[in-house]
């Protein structure tokens, strides 16, 4: 008996193309797998939030943070804020990669101005 698998793919016309790094080369969770991938299709400088997230992914606040932790973990996110024109915090900007980096501490809500 022969163990081999055949996968067969057939597209529609809509698809798309993401990094395979993080998605088959790295021990993350199936979930932070998943929130990697919805996160590479949306549209560059694309504005959204945890709130907005949970409603994409289906999953709670809580669940959608450790994924963001987990995809920060592995060195495919880095968070930092940017600050207004009087000098406080203002938005989250998040950076998604397509190879791991690795982010300075330092680089995380700073308080530098």
């Amino acid at each position: 008996m022969n163990d081999d698998v055949v996968i067969r793919r057939s597209f529609s016309a809509n698809y798309a193309s993401i990094p395979t790094d993080a998605i088959l080369k790295t021990k993350m969770s199936t979930k932070a797998k998943g929130l990697y991938a919805v996160l590479f299709l949306l549209p560059k400088d694309f504005k959204l939030s945890i709130n907005s997230i949970t409603e994409i992914v289906s999953e709670s606040r809580c669940t959608v943070i450790k994924m963001l932790g987990e995809l920060k973990k592995y060195g495919y996110l880095t968070m930092s804020r940017e600050r207004n024109e009087s000098g406080r915090l203002s938005s989250s900007v998040y950076t998604l990669y397509d190879v791991p980096v690795r982010e300075p501490e330092s680089n995380f809500y700073t308080l530098d101005r």
